[in-house]
C-alpha cells in the first residue's frame, strides 16, 4: 500500500518547492525531499544562505508511484492531484 508523503514546512513559507513524485526516501520517512534529492538540494541551499525551513515542500503526486516512474500513474489519477495541488498552494499564506 503506498503511503501518503504530506506536505513539510509552514504556511507563512515565502518559496515553494514543488517536486514530481517521493521516491523511497521520502516514502519511508513521509517527508518530501529527504532522500538523494533533498540532501543536493540541501546543499545548494546552504551555498546560497537559505535552509529547509525557509520553504513549503510537497509533490505534485503525493506517493511513490509503481517502479519510481510517474509515467506509470494513470493519467487521470495525475490530472486529479495536478488539479488539487492548485488547492494546497492557494492554501498557504503568501508564497
Amino acid at each position: 500500500m503506498p503511503k501518503l508523503v504530506k506536505p513539510d514546512g509552514k504556511r507563512s513559507a515565502r518559496i515553494c518547492l514543488v517536486g514530481e513524485a517521493p521516491g523511497e526516501q521520502e516514502e519511508r520517512q513521509g517527508r518530501p525531499f529527504v532522500g538523494p534529492s533533498g540532501f543536493k538540494l540541501a546543499g545548494w541551499w546552504r551555498q546560497v544562505g537559505l535552509q529547509r525551513s525557509g520553504f513549503w515542500i510537497h509533490n505534485v503526486y503525493p506517493f511513490r508511484p509503481p517502479a519510481n516512474k510517474l509515467s506509470a500513474v494513470p493519467r487521470a489519477e495525475l490530472e486529479a492531484w495536478t488539479a488539487d495541488l492548485h488547492q494546497r498552494l492557494a492554501e498557504l499564506d503568501d508564497p
